[in-house]
């Protein structure tokens, strides 16, 4: 969030709320009223799938009709074997661009103005490890169950996904 406040360009404009999405309070750190969009980007994984179907109901409540919701995370394709030749495919375009989000981390943290942020962003996590669960079909069947109207894949590459759903 720091990283956002101090480099969007809008920071000004946007109120930021800093809540744990896996306290069934995280609501109540928001101001009142309701939304005509929320996104959620790169937190699902951290979440176990009861947290995610919960967040699901809590940001439906959120959101007034017609309103959306965009997610964007890791979600494997759902077949074991696609899944794999996917993961081997974004390993090998990561290796080619020399993108890989541990050596990433590892440049952040040898940012000497990044250093109370990477150490808080460690102590938040609190040695927790990444839950890659559900496929897009999945996520979509829970937006569904959760009171959206429709929701599907709108873009992907490899088991980077955005998901929208609408209210």
């Amino acid at each position: 969030m720091e990283l956002g406040r101090q480099t969007a360009r809008a920071a000004d404009r946007i109120e930021w709320v800093d809540a744990d999405l896996r306290d069934p309070r995280w609501v109540t750190a928001l101001p009142g009223g309701t939304y005509v969009a929320a996104t959620c980007a790169t937190a699902l994984h951290w979440l176990g799938e009861p947290e995610v179907r919960r967040l699901y109901f809590d940001v439906r409540r959120l959101l007034v009709p017609g309103g959306i919701l965009l997610v964007a995370d890791v979600m494997p394709v759902g077949s074991p074997r696609i899944s794999r030749l996917s993961r081997a495919a974004a390993a090998t375009r990561e290796a080619a661009a020399g993108e890989r989000w541990d050596r990433f981390w590892a440049e952040v943290r040898a940012v000497p103005e990044f250093r109370p942020l990477t150490k808080e962003r460690s102590r938040r996590q609190l040695s927790r490890q990444p839950y890659v669960g559900g496929t897009v079909e999945e996520h979509s069947a829970a937006l569904k169950q959760a009171g959206f109207r429709d929701a599907a894949e709108v873009w992907r590459v490899h088991e980077a996904v955005v998901v929208a759903a609408v209210v």
